[in-house]
């Protein structure tokens, strides 16, 4: 019994540290082109009945604009100058501009709209146009690395694929220049492929589920 478990033991480590979490070193594809945003024919705004946010795709890049519920007591509005409220509006919650509100028990309820830059001034995001058809790589930058997003235009919608894979992949094993950086959880490896590895990684199996989302 001891001699099993022993070799339980043994297979759980291994498992555990072939666990890898993979980034590039550079934008990807490099042999797409580098874009400061979408094509002017994609542009508008996407949305989806799974997801209370929405995409805006426009000269200024591409943001996601999603509302965050709030409020504010009416004692609160009473007791201070910067608040007050006149025909369902609020005023003093967002500077020179009102929002529409509903009267909740003792609060005010508003919507505030959040607009995350993902392409655009202010982000460190690159954008890699692929080719005339639609098809896009977002590539989001983190700590001085990349994780690509592929995203595409058909029709009337914009589609979204994360990239993704197993933790013990080898999916990645054919790229020769790898720096890996031993951490507590897992290893995280940088890849930086060559040209010729570039078009193999493109054909490999790295995109996870696709979400839709339609033009309004």
């Amino acid at each position: 019994m001891k001699l099993i478990l022993f070799f339980v033991f043994i297979l759980c480590t291994v498992v555990l540290s072939a666990q890898n979490s993979f980034y590039f070193s550079d934008p990807i594809p490099s042999t797409g082109t580098r874009v400061e945003q979408i094509d002017s024919k994609w542009h508008g705004t996407y949305s989806s009945l799974d997801q209370p946010s929405k995409y805006v795709i426009d000269e200024h890049g591409i943001s996601l604009v999603s509302t965050v519920i709030s409020s504010v007591s009416r004692e609160m509005i009473r007791e201070s100058s910067k608040y007050s409220v006149r025909n369902d509006f609020i005023h003093g919650v967002v500077e020179k501009d009102s929002l529409p509100c509903v009267l909740k028990g003792e609060s005010y309820y508003f919507g505030i709209q959040n607009k995350e830059i993902i392409v655009g001034t202010g982000s460190q995001n690159v954008l890699i146009k692929i080719d005339e058809n639609g098809n896009f790589i977002i590539n989001t930058y983190e700590n001085g690395s990349y994780i690509p997003l592929k995203i595409s235009f058909i029709g009337n919608t914009f589609n979204i694929a994360y990239f993704d894979y197993d933790f013990d992949t080898k999916v990645f094993r054919f790229i020769d220049n790898q720096n890996t950086i031993p951490s507590n959880d897992f290893d995280i490896v940088i890849l930086s492929p060559s040209e010729k590895e570039m078009k193999k990684l493109m054909k490999a199996s790295i995109w996870g589920t696709t979400k839709t989302f339609t033009k309004k």
